[in-house]
């Protein structure tokens, strides 16, 4: 490990650090004791400067240097670091990481997320939790292993002065961040996930393609590569697959095959959708300029053939223009949109051409070079029609096209010009090549002289031409080598900066360069399953992913870093180099002769292997570990993963033994075709509240770890998260998306479990980053501690007044706002019975089905007790008092809200069907007025014929319930307004399984969700109250539509 100098600053940070450290921590269910530290002085990086406390890398290259002593010690010691991991100063904090944990950072060459490619891995404080957890899980006798939710998160490296098209034009790679967007390789526009910080002292190659142009990466850069086997279906490779290579991979096969064939072969993107642009000049007619107009003019020529199509264009423009003959062409002045005459007869223009010219920085004194020319940047990033259109007008005035139509030239003087042409193309997905050579031109005064010039040669998947002469040659590309460019030349230069991002493109793509190439992005269970194979004797280790392919891929990514591990941590095997189906660690076979002696040596005989995808292709073996990569995206018709678990749980059980661990990771793509429902119902079965207490195990066998997506999303230098930001960024991301794209992206990023699992029909109506706002500020302010728990009781034994007393422990009702004392149990008697006098409080009740008795669990009974607007200055409807439990006689719970709507002196709103018991009850205490009728019945005999609601008829009342939250959460909740010391206002809503609740309801499903039905029917109550009974405002549209409420309000 690298020597660094201590300092007394460091020696003393490092003292205030260690004393920090903290053994007990928990990590998902599970309460992990974190071995305590050495001395302090004894753990790594002390006295190092805060920069310099990192993971502790060694130099690999000193392995060669020791001496056979040195290196028996070294490797002895390395050994026991994989036993016992280690501890070291890392920043301003003191870590530990497990051993296999340290293995993997500090030799592992871990795969990627997506693509089969390599980077070295960083010390990530959300990875460091999953191998805590895996570590319990391992100390854990009684589970069969662990299944971990996740989002997507990682990267790999280009050159920080990698220009990157972006919707607002190119940036350097070094200036990317979180949350900015790029293109994917379809020229869409999709999110950057993941910024590395600068890598220095890499590896760095340039890259030439068969177009002239070049992208610099470091080794591990990966690239999405059509290789020759790909392109001939060779090599056990399908016919027009693709292959994803590092740079240092390409630069150990050959470039060439067949002494004349390219290898490596890359796809050309689609174009870039940018958005429309408003241009100053209609972009065929300032392209047509810049192909054959002056540069210090407004003037354009053309022969006499196309002397008709362009006025007959420039009239549909409505610009004003005069022509005359020349001697070889026709001379067009191209004057404005509105003309007038001035005093000497001579036309003028208000708009005028020339000061457009101007505006764009041409036409500059004394300039008469069309090397001036150049296309600005508004014009290169216009949309796909307006830079065809500007293509068009630099093809009709300065192209050309061969009789057969293949040949599409373009010769230019100025390089600047030509450059930006063929970035234009380019951007259109286009391939290009420049030539430069040496032509001989002609002067006005037919002079001739040579000079440089530069060749532009294309064949276009558009139409690059308007004029007919051209336009009726072009016919669309046959050959597919117009589709792709090949890599001509790979060359290692000066090593410089580096820096990787991560994109949510679908298949992990983006662009990169001026030449618009589609690059690549950048798993612990194969570190994990490679020293399960290495320290234990005869385990066997097996893999299964979404496909066959993918579970090879898998296995093709350990076999790699394998390969890559210093031998000490290899075990014998079986010697072949090549490997496509296991890696065995047996001993090699020989060929044995007649009187041979037979040698024998220590193995471990065990072995890594991947399976086919279906249900039963382990069944009936017997493993140490099973890694089961991306089983939320197995589609239908490959395997349904929970009957696959079932059959597969087997193989790590000897009788009721447990004998191996299983490791189950993904993220979840779509729920209806992928196997996303599937991998739901292993997900929860491996809930810690199904342990079975004689078993010591979940339903699944299973312990769940979910690492929400602002957790290990953006890092700082020394792996910690910045979750404040990944959280705004993804409430923001949200907070513009709507329908099916919100869903999918809060699939791929969650923040919460229940994102993981949502359909399209579970989409939810709410403004939920108002919601996360409430409850950010609610555990920032501490809100939540201001509650009291307790019952409400009448008091001297006599129903007259309500009192509460505080019961922590078995409360029924928690409280985050009493009235007044003179405010409470307010009542007058009348001949209909008790009556409230007070109108500032309205309860909503969801009760269960109370017919009869309910013995064992089920729903709670759920009630809210909601302080309207205008009681003491009170601006907004507040959630004042919560009650969720489930009595076991219904009486009972009908008696419980008797008591709490007394005691607020407050009206209530009920569901008659499923409360008919609560509505009697009361009726017989002679409390009827407290229950209110149903202001949005329109019959009126109807209306005035039983109290509360009925949930499926009366005006639409489950419409109207998510209307009025829906409007009530933008508006009442979260971030409101500034108050009056221009500190930000924020709404009230003081209960967490309220505000859980809420974000996880279903639409189309409210059964589990009693707290928001019972929300909703108060924030109801109260609007019916306050609007006088006009029920127009209320009732829904004849073309309402529920689904229609899953657009997510933008919050400022």
């Amino acid at each position: 490990m690298p020597n660094k100098e201590k300092t007394s600053k460091g020696i003393e940070e490092c003292h205030e650090i260690y004393y920090d450290f903290q053994t007990n921590i928990r990590v998902g269910d599970y309460d992990y004791v974190r071995p305590d530290p050495p001395d302090v002085g004894d753990v790594f990086n002390f006295g190092l400067e805060k920069d310099d406390r990192k993971f502790p890398l060694h130099d690999r290259d000193i392995i060669d240097t020791l001496s056979e002593s040195e290196l028996i010690e070294f490797v002895a010691e390395e050994q026991r670091r994989l036993d016992e991991g280690i501890h070291f100063y890392n920043g301003n904090q003191l870590e530990y990481v497990t051993g296999k944990h340290y293995f993997m950072l500090q030799w592992w060459i871990i795969p990627s997320v997506n693509d089969g490619t390599y980077t070295t891995p960083d010390f990530i404080d959300a990875q460091r939790d999953t191998f805590y957890h895996w570590d319990c899980t391992e100390k854990d006798k009684s589970s069969l292993g662990a299944v971990w939710g996740t989002c997507r998160r990682f990267g790999k490296a280009l050159c920080v002065d990698t220009d990157i098209p972006t919707p607002n034009g190119f940036v350097k790679m070094k200036d990317l961040e979180v949350g900015d967007k790029v293109f994917d390789e379809n020229g869409k526009p999709c999110n950057i996930t993941y910024v590395t910080g600068l890598q220095v002292e890499r590896v760095v190659n340039r890259v030439w393609f068969d177009d002239g142009t070049y992208l610099d990466a470091d080794d591990d850069h990966q690239w999405e590569v059509m290789t020759y086997n790909c392109r001939r279906g060779r090599g056990k490779k399908n016919k027009g697959s693709s292959d994803v290579l590092t740079t240092k991979q390409m630069k150990q096969m050959p470039l060439m095959v067949y002494s004349r064939e390219r290898n490596f072969h890359i796809k050309i993107s689609k174009p870039t959708e940018y958005k429309y642009k408003n241009l100053p000049i209609d972009p065929y007619l300032f392209g047509y300029w810049l192909g054959d107009g002056g540069s210090y003019n407004s003037k354009i020529h053309c022969g006499e053939l196309d002397l008709h199509n362009i006025t007959e264009y420039l009239d549909d423009l409505g610009i004003n223009y005069v022509s005359k003959k020349c001697r070889t062409d026709y001379e067009v002045t191209l004057l404005g949109t509105y003309k007038s005459t001035n005093k000497l007869g001579q036309f003028t223009a208000t708009d005028g051409m020339l000061s457009k010219l101007k505006k764009l920085g041409f036409i500059k004194k004394n300039s008469a070079d069309d090397r001036s020319k150049k296309i600005p940047e508004i014009y290169k990033h216009s949309s796909i029609s307006q830079r065809q259109e500007l293509i068009r007008g630099l093809m009709d005035s300065d192209g050309s096209i061969g009789k057969n139509g293949k040949s599409i030239e373009i010769t230019q003087k100025s390089k600047a010009l030509s450059d930006d042409i063929a970035e234009v193309l380019r951007s259109l997905g286009e391939k290009c090549v420049i030539e430069t050579k040496i032509a001989t031109m002609r002067r006005s005064d037919d002079s001739m002289y040579r000079c440089e010039v530069y060749r532009i040669n294309t064949m276009t998947k558009f139409n690059p031409f308007r004029l007919k002469r051209k336009s009726e040659r072009w016919h669309y590309p046959k050959s597919k080598r117009r589709f792709v460019k090949s890599i001509e030349k790979i060359e290692v230069i000066d090593s410089k900066p580096v820096k990787c991002i991560s994109v949510d493109s679908k298949n992990s793509l983006y662009l990169a360069g001026k030449s618009y190439t589609v690059t690549h992005n950048t798993s612990v269970g194969g570190a994990i399953c490679y020293t399960t194979a290495m320290m234990l004797e005869g385990a066997k280790c097996a893999i299964q992913s979404k496909t066959n392919k993918d579970a090879v891929e898998v296995f093709l990514k350990i076999q790699e870093s394998w390969q890559r591990l210093p031998d000490f941590f290899k075990p014998i095997d079986t010697g072949e180099t090549k490997r496509s189906n296991a890696i065995y660690f047996t001993a090699p076979q020989k060929k044995s002769s007649k009187g041979e002696v037979k040698e024998y040596q220590y193995v471990l005989d065990s072995w890594i292997k991947p399976f086919p995808a279906n249900n039963m292709a382990q069944d009936g073996l017997g493993f140490r570990f099973g890694y089961y990569d991306e089983e939320g995206k197995v589609e239908k018709g490959v395997a349904e993963v929970d009957e696959r678990w079932e059959v597969n749980s087997k193989c790590f059980m000897s009788r009721d033994k447990v004998v191996g661990k299983s490791l189950h990771t993904t993220t979840v793509e779509d729920m209806e075709r992928f196997g996303g429902a599937r991998f739901k119902k292993i997900w929860d079965n491996s809930n810690v509240k199904t342990l079975d207490p004689l078993l010591g195990r979940t339903i699944s066998g299973l312990r769940k770890l979910f690492i929400p997506a602002d957790y290990g999303y953006k890092v700082d230098e020394w792996g910690y998260s910045d979750r404040e930001y990944a959280r705004r960024f993804h409430e923001a991301e949200m907070a513009r998306l709507s329908g099916s794209e919100l869903i999918s992206y809060r699939r791929k990023y969650p923040l919460r479990e229940s994102d993981m699992w949502l359909m399209e029909s579970t989409a939810s109506p709410w403004a939920l980053a108002k919601i996360q706002q409430q409850s950010q500020y609610n555990e920032d302010e501490g809100i939540y501690a201001e509650n009291r728990r307790g019952n409400f009781y009448w008091k001297n034994g006599e129903e007259n007044e309500v009192g509460f007393q505080e019961d922590k422990e078995n409360g029924r009702w928690t409280v985050a706002w009493m009235p007044p004392t003179e405010d409470r149990n307010q009542y007058r008697i009348s001949e209909y019975g008790r009556e409230p006098t007070r109108e500032h409080v309205r309860i909503g009740i969801d009760p269960t089905n109370l017919k009869a008795p309910v013995v064992g669990s089920g729903s709670d009974n759920a009630a809210y007790a909601v302080l309207d607007i205008g009681y003491m200055g009170n601006k907004t409807p507040k959630a004042v008092c919560e009650y969720l439990y489930r009595q076991d006689h219904p009486t009972d719970f009908a008696e419980d809200m008797r008591m709490m709507a007394v005691f607020y002196s407050a009206r209530v709103f009920v569901e008659n069907n499923a409360g008919s018991v609560l509505i009697r009850h009361f009726e017989n205490k002679r409390c009827e007025e407290y229950l209110m009728y149903n202001e949005l019945e329109k019959d009126q005999k109807k209306k005035f014929k039983e109290r509360g609601f009925y949930n499926a008829t009366n005006g639409g009342i489950r419409e109207n319930l998510v209307n009025v939250t829906r409007a009530h959460i933008v508006d009442d909740i979260g971030y409101i307004e500034l108050d009056q010391t221009g500190s930000p206002a924020y709404g009230s809503m003081p209960f967490p399984n309220l505000i859980e609740d809420l974000q996880d309801f279903e639409v189309d499903n409210w059964t589990p969700y009693d707290a928001t039905v019972a929300y909703m029917i108060a924030i109801l109550a109260c609007k019916m109250s306050r609007m006088n009974i006009d029920t127009s405002e209320l009732s829904a549209p004849a073309d309402f539509n529920v689904m229609s409420f899953h657009k997510i309000y933008k919050v400022k």
